[in-house]
């Protein structure tokens, strides 16, 4: 038997083993299509191999052919619904045939992570890498064990998320945004290896990927809480605002534009009427204006910003600005008016706010604290 003739069968096999009706019907619908790719690959597969017999001595080569023609038919596909379905099932059957190789051979196969990465729901993998970068950060060993891909492929991810980096394999995406963090290195001891040769990737610019799938009532919730966030002069709301705002088709911007000048749904849901300059429609119109005037596509290049962009580019409110820089205990100057006359601290960190709206700094945790009232706070900045 050639070893054309032995990866049907292998496939005809573990597609039996599928528990997924789904999973099986697709899977099937494979195998029938004699003249479809997945007949044409493996048999182009198997002219390149030699013919022989299935012996136990083949038992990679043919986990990996079968791996290696459906991450093919995979990666042809550019219908993103069905292509998920279709990696749903493609990697539990390759698993499938892991097993059934295993039992005629009694040989234990794996195909190799490059291919499985192939089924994966990438963007999923993509969160899961941006959470293992957070502090303490991760080997690139241990980012590999657990995305279930290379180490190569790793390398080639944190390059393209790397701000500092520069990949040919462009960027990463997560929603339709790219993301780039500036990614750091350290070097330490494993259990295998004394030395400190190994190195951990993290990064400080920590990004939160959040996935929301919501209907028009709740966006409407949203961006009224975000509304009354702005009424407050607070305006890192308007950034998130934008990312949301950027993300939606034009029926969904449409239908929330009626929703806010609709006068019951005012009434109800308090959104101000539509000449009132803080009502709900009026900041929907200000978020088109304001990304017409940057262009929406250019918003989307580059959505995210550190906490340290926003607070030197000035993007924030005073108290914004405070928590931003108590939060990371960064060294800070302040500048204060008291009694008609200003006052500068320069390489402070903030301790903390007291009641009756009171913040206190110092040069450092041990020394005695200013204390002054937040109305007396003129501005602050951070420190270069």
């Amino acid at each position: 038997m050639g070893l054309y003739e032995t990866l049907i069968d292998i496939l005809r096999e573990s597609a039996e083993l599928l528990t997924d009706p789904r999973d099986r019907r697709l899977a099937e619908n494979q195998l029938e299509q004699k003249d479809g790719k997945l007949h044409t690959y493996l048999a182009h597969s198997a002219e390149e191999c030699v013919q022989g017999e299935y012996l136990p001595a083949d038992a990679q080569r043919c986990i990996d052919t079968i791996a290696e023609c459906l991450a093919q038919i995979a990666q042809d596909n550019h219908v993103q619904y069905m292509r998920y379905i279709q990696n749903r099932c493609f990697r539990a059957w390759v698993r499938a045939a892991e097993k059934v190789i295993k039992q005629h051979t009694e040989v234990t196969v794996e195909a190799s992570p490059e291919e499985m990465e192939c089924f994966e729901n990438q963007p999923d993998k993509n969160i899961k890498l941006m959470k293992l970068l957070h502090p303490p950060g991760r080997t690139k060993a241990e980012i590999a064990a657990e995305l279930e891909i290379g180490e190569r492929s790793v390398q080639d991810r944190l390059s393209a998320m790397n701000l500092e980096g520069n990949s040919d394999r462009g960027m990463v995406y997560f929603a339709g945004q790219p993301v780039r963090v500036p990614i750091q290195t350290e070097r330490i001891r494993t259990d295998l290896n004394k030395k400190k040769n190994t190195l951990r990737y993290v990064t400080p610019n920590t990004v939160h990927p959040i996935g929301l799938q919501l209907n028009i009532t709740q966006l409407l919730s949203l961006f009224q809480a975000l509304n009354l966030y702005r009424m407050q002069n607070q305006n890192i709301g308007d950034d998130v605002a934008k990312d949301i705002w950027v993300q939606l088709s034009e029926y969904g911007q449409r239908k929330l534009l009626d929703l806010a000048k609709d006068r019951s749904i005012q009434r109800l849901l308090n959104l101000g009427t539509n000449d009132n300059m803080d009502s709900l429609e009026n900041y929907f119109y200000n978020l088109q204006s304001e990304l017409e005037e940057i262009g929406g596509d250019q918003w989307m290049e580059n959505p995210f910003r550190t906490e340290r962009e926003l607070v030197t580019a000035d993007q924030c409110s005073k108290e914004e600005k405070l928590v931003l820089l108590y939060k990371a205990r960064r060294k800070c100057n302040i500048s204060i008016r008291k009694d008609g006359k200003r006052i500068e601290y320069t390489a402070q960190i903030i301790l903390g706010f007291k009641g009756k709206g009171q913040i206190a700094f110092a040069p450092d945790e041990s020394s005695e604290p200013y204390v002054y009232a937040m109305d007396e706070v003129y501005d602050a900045s951070l420190c270069v």
